[in-house]
């Protein structure tokens, strides 16, 4: 409680350096005294049991826990590559709209999603 009689700036300021300077001592003697404990170090390439992705990267990720990791890791890229690039340059026949006259591509596809949903489900239960 400030007193009439005293100046607010310098006996308040001290007041609270004070204060301030108390705090800082109690908090490193505290952690000087109970320092805390380091865990194991990160490994990127070791993910815990129970941390799992969002879902729709669920099919990923039980796909790299299947596979080996480079075969994951290549064939995810490739695969997402030849999606991006296959409608556009691969794929100029005029049948385009006719699946069924394509079964390759009509089955290809069908395949995909399935396996899609499959890993999803999968990963979600696993």
């Amino acid at each position: 409680m400030a007193r009439k009689d005293h100046p607010f700036f310098p006996h308040h300021a001290l007041e609270q350096a004070l204060q301030f300077f108390i705090l800082v001592a109690v908090l490193l003697a505290l952690t000087l005294w109970r320092p805390a404990g380091l865990a194991d170090k990160a490994d990127p390439l070791n993910t815990p049991e129970h941390v799992k992705p969002e879902w729709y990267f669920l099919a990923e990720y039980q796909m790299l826990k299947v596979v080996p990791r480079t075969v994951g890791i290549v064939g995810m890229g490739l695969v997402a590559a030849l999606i991006l690039v296959f409608p556009f340059l691969l794929d100029r026949d005029k049948a385009k709209y006719r699946p069924l006259q394509r079964p390759l591509f009509f089955f290809s596809g069908i395949i995909f999603v399935v396996s899609y949903v499959i890993l999803t489900v999968w990963g979600h239960y696993s």
